[in-house]
């Protein structure tokens, strides 16, 4: 689960805790505190460091998970205001978590789960897409 920590990402995690689930990773990229499992839900609930800002940190977080049979890809980087007022470093920033990163992380998690004959990907997008 990417985007964590706050928002739409936190409320996830937070219903997904409460499903019976062996192990619930929480991607965060600093610091936070993963939902609390209710009794009956996730036996085990863990934060994980998931930089999804470049192509490299990338490959370092997601090399270190293990097997995953549920990828939600949820993190999300917002600019906002005209484009031509828009720093383009910070748009390129806000392609690489909203875009690659998802297509990135994706294509290395899919394989491990092809291979097990099951798996789920989620992609959640805002509506900023849109517009």
């Amino acid at each position: 689960m990417t985007g964590s920590s706050r928002g739409i990402g936190r409320a996830i995690a937070a219903e997904l805790a409460r499903r019976p689930l062996d192990l619930l990773l929480c991607g965060m990229r600093g610091e936070g505190t993963p939902p609390v499992a209710p009794p009956g839900g996730a036996r085990e609930v863990r934060t994980v460091e998931l930089d999804l800002s470049t192509r490299e940190s990338i490959e370092r977080d997601a090399g270190g998970l293990p097997p995953v049979d549920l990828l939600v890809n949820n993190a999300g980087l917002m600019t906002g205001g005209l484009l031509e007022e828009q720093e383009t470093g910070d748009i390129y920033a806000m392609f690489q978590v909203n875009l690659v990163a998802v297509v990135h992380l994706t294509k290395l998690l899919l394989p491990g789960m092809v291979e097990r004959g099951r798996g789920t990907i989620v992609n959640n997008a805002s509506i900023s897409g849109y517009a």
